[in-house]
C-alpha cells in the first residue's frame, strides 16, 4: 500500500512539473473560427467571440483579427457566441483543433432600442403608441457632444438659442421655455433662468442615451410638458464586474474638459460613480479686450449611484452634484485702465434620488419614485485692482444676490402590460413640490405645490390596432387645475406603413420665477408678475411612418404634422425700454409638419435627412404667421477592418420672422437671419475598441453671428441687432478610453 501511494505521488509530481502526459490534454487544443459578412464573403474584424464550455466548465473572450479569425485553446466540445455592432448574434458548437466558419448576417430591424419614457413598461421604439426619436451613446460619441446643447442643435426641427449669460435653450413645435419637459431618468430638471433651462449645463459624460417625444405629454408629466420631453437615461454597466472610463477633450477655442467614471458589480449590487471637470476660457472674435462675448467658464460634476437587483426587484439611490462658475469680465476703467469691474456667476444643483420598481408578476409591475433636486445661483460683482490683483465687493446691494430653490418629487406607478393582451392598463401618482427663497423674490419666500393622479388604458380591438385614452386630475395650490385628457392611436397599416396620431389637453400653472422673482443684471431685466394666468392648451399630432428592408439596406422614411393652440401663454413684453415683464398673451397657435428620412446600407454607411416647417402666431401679432423652415442632414460611414468612422452633420436654420409690441401697443417685426452649420468627426478605435481617438472640425463655415433687424413690411421695423450663434470654427480633439473585466 505504501509502495503505490509512492507511485500515486511520483505520477502526481511529474503531471505538475511537465504539464501532464500531453500538453492537449492539460491545456486543451485551439479552435479556430472564421467569421465572415454573410452577404459579401468579407471577413469581419473586431467581432467579440466567446468561447464558453458545456456546463459553463470554462469561459474565455477573444476577438477578431484583421483577417476575420479568432483561436482560443478549449479542454472540450464549447458554445462560441459571436456578435458585432451592426450583425445579428450567432451561436455555435465547436470542438478542439476544429476550424468553423460562421456567417454574421445583418441586423435588419436596425437593433431597435428600449425605451421607458412615458411607456407602460420599457418596450421596443417602434413597438411604441408614442414617437420616440432615440439618440444613442454611438451617435454622441460620434458629435463629439459634451452636453445637451451640442447635441441638440443640429436636429430637424428644434431650435436652439443662446444667451451670454443664460446659456443656450431650444424650442421644439414652436414651443420653448416651460413648454419643453427635462428629465433626467425621470428626474425633472430644475433651475430655468428666464423662462429656460440652460442646457448646456446638463453634460453628457454619463448618458447612455437621449428619448425624445415631440407632442403633448401633460397626462403622464404634467406642467410643462406641452411640447414634448426630452429624457436622458445614464449609464448602467451591469454586464462587467469592473469597468473603469476616462474620457479627454479640447477644442481650439480653449476648451479643456476631463471626465471619469467606474463601476464595481457584486453579486446582486452595483456601485457606480463619474464626475469631470469642464473649463473654457472665454472667447471673442476679434479677441481684443477684456470683456468677452462667450464668457469664461468653470464646471465640475459628480453622479454616484448604488443598484440591487434580485430576481424581480430592482432599487437604485443615488446623487448628483453640478457646479459651475461663469465669470463676467468688464472693460477696463478710464482714465489709467488699471482697474475694472467683474461678476461671477455661481450655479449649483443638487439632486438626491432613490427610486424602486418590482415585477409582482409577468405581466404587471410597480414603481415609485423620490427625489430632491436643489439650485443655488449666486452672484457677486467685484471691483479689481489688475496692478496689485486686489478686490472688493462692490458697495451696490443690487449687486449681490442669492436665490435658492428646492423641487420635491414623488411619484409611484402601477401598470399592466402584456403584448398578447387585448386590455392593458396604468395608474399613478405625481406629486412635485417648489420653493424659492432670496431677496429677488416677492416677499422672500415662496412656495408652490401640484398633487396629481393619472391613468391610462392601452386598448388593442385588433391585432393591427392600439387605443391608449389617458386622464390626469390634479390640485395646484395657487391655480384652478382642470382635468386634462389625451388619446393616441396606432395603426399598424401593413407590414411597412404605421400611423400614429394623439390628441390632448394640457394645462400649466406659472412657477415661481416667473411670478414672484426679478431677474436684473447688465444684460436683462425682467420682471414676475404675481398676476399671471395659467396656461391651457389643445394638442393634435400625426405621424405617418413607412420601413422597407431588403438583404442589404433599409429605408425608413417618416411624416409627421401637428397643431398646438396655447390660451393664456406666458411670454416676456416690454413694459419699458429694455425693462419686460412676463404676461399672458390671449391666443398663441404653432403648426407645422416634418419630414425625415433614413437609408442603412449595412453595416457601413447611414444616410439621414430631414426638413421641418414651423408656423406660429397670436393676437399680439394679428394672427400673422411667422414661418420658419430648418433642414439636417448627416452621413456616417464605417471602415469595419479598420474600425474607423466618419461622419458629417449639416443643419440649415430658416429665417424666423418675429413680431413684438412696445409699451404704446405699436406692433413691431423683426427677422433673425437663416445660417448654415457644418460638422466634420473621424473617430478610431484601437485594442478592441478600449481606446477611442476622435477628431473634427465644429461650425466648418465660421458662423458666429446673425443679423436680427426689421422688415420692410407695413408693420413697424424693429432696429437692427445681432444674435450670438458660435464662437466660430473650431478645432477638436477627444480620447475615451475603457478597461472592463466580465463577470
Amino acid at each position: 500500500m505504501t509502495g503505490l501511494l509512492k507511485i500515486i505521488r511520483w505520477l502526481l509530481s511529474v503531471l505538475l512539473f511537465t504539464g501532464g502526459l500531453s500538453p492537449a490534454m492539460a491545456q486543451g487544443q485551439p479552435a479556430l473560427v472564421r467569421v465572415v459578412d454573410a452577404t459579401d464573403g468579407s471577413p469581419v474584424s473586431f467581432a467579440n467571440v466567446c468561447f464558453e464550455g458545456f456546463g459553463k466548465t470554462f469561459m474565455q473572450y477573444v476577438v477578431t483579427n484583421d483577417k476575420g479569425e479568432a483561436s482560443c485553446n478549449i479542454p472540450g466540445r464549447a458554445i462560441v457566441a459571436i456578435s458585432y455592432v451592426g450583425y445579428e448574434t450567432v451561436y455555435d458548437s465547436i470542438t478542439p483543433g476544429e476550424t468553423r466558419l460562421l456567417k454574421l448576417n445583418p441586423s435588419y430591424t436596425k437593433m431597435e432600442e428600449v425605451v421607458v419614457t412615458a411607456q407602460f413598461m420599457p418596450r421596443r421604439a417602434d413597438k411604441s403608441i408614442y414617437k420616440v426619436k432615440v439618440i444613442n451613446s454611438k451617435q454622441i460619441e460620434m458629435k463629439a457632444a459634451t452636453n445637451l446643447s451640442d447635441l441638440l442643435r443640429s436636429e430637424v426641427s428644434i431650435r436652439t438659442n443662446q444667451d451670454a449669460v443664460l446659456g443656450s435653450d431650444i424650442s421644439l413645435q414652436g414651443l420653448s421655455g416651460e413648454n419643453v419637459k427635462f428629465l433626467i431618468d425621470g428626474i425633472p430638471v430644475i433651475g430655468r433662468m428666464n423662462g429656460n433651462i440652460d442646457l448646456s449645463q446638463i453634460n453628457l459624460n454619463n448618458a447612455d442615451h437621449i428619448e425624445i417625444i415631440e407632442g403633448p405629454m401633460s397626462v403622464v408629466y404634467g406642467s410643462n410638458a406641452i411640447a414634448g420631453v426630452v429624457n436622458i437615461i445614464t449609464r448602467e454597466n451591469q454586464h462587467d464586474k469592473l469597468m473603469v472610463r476616462a474620457n479627454g477633450y479640447t477644442e481650439s477655442v480653449g476648451v479643456f474638459n476631463a471626465d471619469g467614471a467606474f463601476s464595481v458589480k457584486s453579486g446582486s449590487h452595483l456601485f457606480m460613480f463619474s464626475g469631470g471637470r469642464n473649463f473654457f476660457g472665454g472667447y471673442s472674435d476679434p479677441d481684443t479686450s477684456r470683456a468677452k462675448l462667450w464668457k469664461p467658464k468653470r464646471q465640475v460634476f459628480a453622479d454616484g449611484s448604488w443598484l440591487y437587483t434580485k430576481n424581480n426587484l430592482r432599487i437604485k439611490i443615488g446623487g448628483q452634484f453640478f457646479d459651475e462658475l461663469l465669470l463676467f469680465k468688464e472693460n477696463l476703467l478710464a482714465p489709467y485702465f488699471e482697474t475694472a469691474f467683474e461678476s461671477e456667476f455661481y450655479t449649483r444643483r443638487y439632486v438626491a434620488r432613490g427610486d424602486l420598481s418590482w415585477k409582482i408578476s409577468e405581466n404587471q409591475s410597480i414603481s415609485a419614485l423620490a427625489a430632491w433636486s436643489g439650485f443655488n445661483r449666486r452672484k457677486e460683482k467685484w471691483f479689481k485692482d489688475l496692478t496689485t490683483l486686489n478686490r472688493i465687493l462692490t458697495s451696490n446691494i443690487e449687486d449681490q444676490d442669492t436665490s435658492t430653490f428646492n423641487s420635491y418629487n414623488f411619484r409611484g406607478q402601477w401598470s399592466r402590460f402584456s403584448d398578447d393582451h387585448w386590455l392593458n392598463w396604468q395608474a399613478g401618482f405625481d406629486f412635485n413640490i417648489e420653493q424659492g427663497t432670496g431677496k429677488r423674490i416677492d416677499g422672500g419666500s415662496q412656495q408652490m405645490g401640484d398633487y396629481a393622479a393619472f391613468a391610462s388604458l392601452l386598448l388593442r380591438p385588433h391585432p393591427i390596432i392600439e387605443i391608449q385614452p389617458g386622464v390626469r386630475s390634479a390640485y395646484n395650490s395657487r391655480y384652478s387645475a382642470p382635468i386634462v385628457y389625451s388619446l393616441n392611436v396606432k395603426w399598424n397599416i401593413n407590414e411597412w406603413f404605421s400611423l400614429r396620431g394623439s390628441a390632448a389637453k394640457g394645462f400649466r400653472a406659472p412657477v415661481l420665477k416667473e411670478l414672484y422673482m426679478d431677474f436684473v443684471d447688465v444684460n436683462h431685466d425682467i420682471h414676475g408678475n404675481p398676476l399671471l394666468k395659467a396656461e391651457n392648451s389643445d394638442n393634435f399630432n400625426m405621424v405617418l411612418q413607412f420601413q422597407r428592408d431588403r438583404s442589404r439596406y433599409q429605408v425608413t422614411t417618416g411624416l409627421s404634422v401637428f397643431y398646438n393652440h396655447v390660451s393664456n401663454i406666458i411670454t416676456l413684453a416690454e413694459q419699458e425700454k429694455q425693462s419686460y415683464n412676463y404676461v399672458n398673451v390671449d391666443n398663441y397657435r404653432s403648426q407645422g409638419g416634418q419630414l425625415h428620412s433614413t437609408f442603412r446600407f449595412y453595416p457601413r454607411l447611414v444616410i439621414s435627412a430631414g426638413v421641418g416647417v414651423t408656423g406660429t402666431s397670436s393676437s399680439v401679432d394679428g394672427d400673422n404667421i411667422a414661418w420658419t423652415t430648418d433642414f439636417s442632414s448627416e452621413v456616417t460611414y464605417h471602415w469595419l477592418h479598420r474600425d474607423v468612422s466618419m461622419t458629417v452633420w449639416y443643419k440649415y436654420t430658416g429665417r424666423l420672422p418675429k413680431f413684438y409690441t412696445d409699451q404704446t401697443g405699436a406692433l413691431y417685426e423683426t427677422i433673425i437671419e437663416d445660417y448654415h452649420m457644418l460638422d466634420v468627426s473621424v473617430n478610431k478605435g484601437f485594442w478592441n475598441n478600449q481606446l477611442n481617438v476622435g477628431i473634427g472640425v465644429k461650425n466648418l463655415f465660421d458662423v458666429t453671428s446673425i443679423d436680427s433687424g426689421g422688415s420692410s413690411s407695413g408693420i413697424h421695423s424693429g432696429g437692427g441687432s445681432t444674435q450670438p450663434v458660435g464662437w466660430g470654427r473650431s478645432y477638436f480633439v477627444k480620447v475615451s478610453y475603457q478597461f472592463s473585466k466580465k463577470n
